[in-house]
């Protein structure tokens, strides 16, 4: 605690305490922020690839110009069993829509 002499309160030692404790955290704090801001670099960094400094660049592929055809689809021969239990399903079914 701040030494008081004989005629000083012990609650104005107090506050004078505080308040060098104050003025001096507010000092070290603006100091700090200060130092921060002229170490900071000027510039922001640049972007670094995930894989490493100086790796090559992977190329895009050419794409085609013009339209998209989606392929044909290949339709699988379907088993006599299979084909037997559709028909049994479509002359079961109470709608209009037959089962895939």
């Amino acid at each position: 605690m701040y030494s008081r002499t004989k005629s000083t309160p012990r609650r104005r030692a107090r506050i004078r305490t505080r308040r060098i404790v104050i003025a001096s955290s507010a000092v070290i704090a603006l100091t700090v922020s200060a130092m921060s801001a002229i170490a900071a670099p000027d510039e922001p960094a640049k972007p670094v690839s995930a894989w490493g400094k100086g790796g090559e660049k992977a190329e895009m592929p050419p794409a085609k110009v013009g339209t998209t055809k989606a392929p044909k689809t290949v339709r699988e021969k379907v088993s006599e069993q299979l084909a037997r239990w559709r028909a049994a399903q479509e002359d079961l079914s109470p709608t209009d829509i037959a089962p895939l």
